[in-house]
């Protein structure tokens, strides 16, 4: 950035914090829309990844009226995978029982993973999951699972960086992954909720 320009602009925006990195990302934006990038890397080497023998890709969904209905974990293990739901189409549901459902279903899992003398890691992108099982049950109750839980969504935050942000929608597309559905979402899976 030009010193010259930063020594005019900057006092006229004391009033804002993080100005100089702002600029400097919105630097770093034009030249990404200039090449056509939407993810860069900004450190090297190896990502530093936790893993372990059981590994766990976890997601929910809500309902319009913001209700967990799904709580779904796929498990990988020894390269086989399998899907478990934890999930009611009811129109009345009780988000907490099917959370106390799925920390009982994972804990087992723990459990299970433990005597064979595995590990067991949860990987979710960004705080939703922990944070819906911590307001249904309280943060005493999970402490215990969310101790296995690795936030994808931090490790990302470490080592790129985002034309349109860092959220799933945008960095798994830019890693080259494709979803099955045109429009993938939340508010889709509300639709075939409906």
């Amino acid at each position: 950035t030009d010193a010259g320009f930063l020594a005019r602009y900057l006092p006229e925006v004391t009033h804002q914090k993080g100005v100089e990195q702002r600029l400097a990302d919105a630097v770093r934006r034009a030249g990404m829309l200039r090449d056509g990038v939407q993810l860069v890397r900004t450190t090297t080497g190896p990502l530093a990844l936790p893993r372990a023998e059981v590994e766990i890709d976890f997601d929910i969904e809500w309902d319009p009226d913001a209700r967990v209905y799904l709580w779904g974990a796929l498990v990988n293990r020894g390269g086989e995978a399998s899907y478990q739901p934890v999930v009611s189409w009811s129109d009345e549901v009780d988000e907490r029982a099917l959370a106390e459902e799925f920390v009982a279903w994972l804990r087992g899992l723990v459990a299970e993973a433990a005597e064979r003398g595995e590990r067991v890691l949860v990987y979710h992108y960004s705080d939703v999951e922990p944070k819906a099982l911590v307001r249904l049950l309280g943060k005493a109750e999970v402490a215990d699972v969310l101790a296995h839980f690795v936030d994808l969504l931090a490790i990302v935050r470490q080592h790129y960086f985002g034309l349109e942000g860092l959220g799933l929608k945008k960095v798994a597309p830019a890693l080259g992954f494709a979803w099955r559905d045109e429009d993938p979402g939340g508010l889709q899976s509300q639709v075939w909720l409906q």
